[in-house]
């Protein structure tokens, strides 16, 4: 159950992820607004790699395992209050948000790859 979680949520956030690569609108940060809720930087690159370097920097902190080794789901909340989303996108990302924690309470096995297959067909038609 932890594996499938984990894989549920790491698709999530690559779906966002490109979402916010394909569609951004939102321009640099102000230098004064040190918020950590404020839209990622979509626009610096400054090692030229294609990932805007605000973007690509908070992503690596929430992939860093925590101490038990678990995912640390309030990073997750921090790093998705700062994208700045579409209103197709913030609707695709509540009911991936719904599914999955429907998935963390489900039991059966066979529900949990059928609620894996609709947060990947969700993640899908938000790319």
């Amino acid at each position: 159950m932890k594996n499938i979680l984990i894989i549920a949520i790491a698709v999530g956030v690559v779906a966002i992820a490109a979402a916010i690569l394909f569609t951004a609108r939102a321009g640099p940060t102000s230098a004064q607004q040190t918020d950590e809720s404020a839209p990622f930087d979509m626009i610096t690159d400054r090692d030229a790699n294609g990932v805007p370097d605000d973007f690509e920097n908070a992503y690596r902190e929430l992939m860093e395992p925590t101490a038990d080794g678990d995912f640390d789901f309030a990073a997750m909340e921090r790093f998705t209050d700062r994208i700045s989303l579409n209103e197709e996108t913030r609707r695709l990302r509540d009911q991936i948000d719904a599914k999955t924690q429907e998935l963390m309470s489900a039991t059966s096995e066979s529900r949990q790859i059928e609620l894996l297959k609709e947060i990947q067909e969700l993640s899908d038609r938000m790319l």
